[in-house]
């Protein structure tokens, strides 16, 4: 019976482990979502900001090369591997753009950020709920575990062939046999400290 709770215990110390793995993959997901939206969302403000500082430059002369490089890693800075980003990175204006065209750019930017912005919300909400209903589970397999470790296992008990015994006048006669080679030894040294003192 006990060995039956045991090994009961250990399935679940192992299952726990499983949801133990589960409850850190949503972590981290969440914790890689919230970057990422925050990251839109410094993006999107920085962009607007952009926008609105590119509305006084001269709208018939190319960007100096600092102001080109300083929005050009603005916009790059959201951008993942995807297809709707390689979409956007394809219409980079050239060197000699315009002021509009770099704005126009922006814009496809802004727009890209706030459509993935809310599905990134809707993620993390739905992780949340996930972790909620993992975190149900690590509880009550925690405690069916009994605080065990999952790499504990139990070996089943062989069957041995059954060897003899000796019995119990064998011990007598070997027990006899020690005490007498004991008393022989002692007389010998008895004898042996009277020859040397003499």
């Amino acid at each position: 019976m006990a060995v039956l709770k045991v090994e009961q215990a250990i399935l679940a110390a192992r299952e726990t482990f499983m949801v133990d793995q589960e409850l850190q993959a949503n972590s981290n997901a969440r914790l890689q979502a919230q970057l990422r939206l925050k990251l839109l969302d410094e993006s999107k403000s920085a962009l607007v900001n952009w926008n609105e500082t590119a509305q006084q430059y001269p709208p018939d002369q190319p960007l100096k090369p600092t102001q080109r490089e300083a929005i050009l890693a603005l916009g790059l800075y959201p951008t993942e591997y995807s297809p709707a980003w390689s979409a956007i990175l394809k219409t980079q204006p050239e060197q000699d753009a315009r002021p509009d065209e770099y704005i126009a750019w922006n814009q496809a930017i802004i727009k890209q950020i706030q459509f993935e912005m809310p599905l990134l919300e809707k993620s993390i909400t739905q992780l949340e709920i996930d972790r909620e209903k993992i975190a149900a589970r690590y509880a009550v397999q925690a405690e069916l575990s009994l605080g065990i470790s999952p790499n504990l296992a139990f070996e089943g008990f062989a069957e041995g062939s059954a060897r003899p015994m000796r019995s119990t006048g064998v011990w007598i006669i070997l027990g006899s046999l020690v005490g007498l080679l004991t008393w022989g030894l002692s007389q010998l040294v008895m004898i042996n400290k009277r020859l040397s003192a003499s």
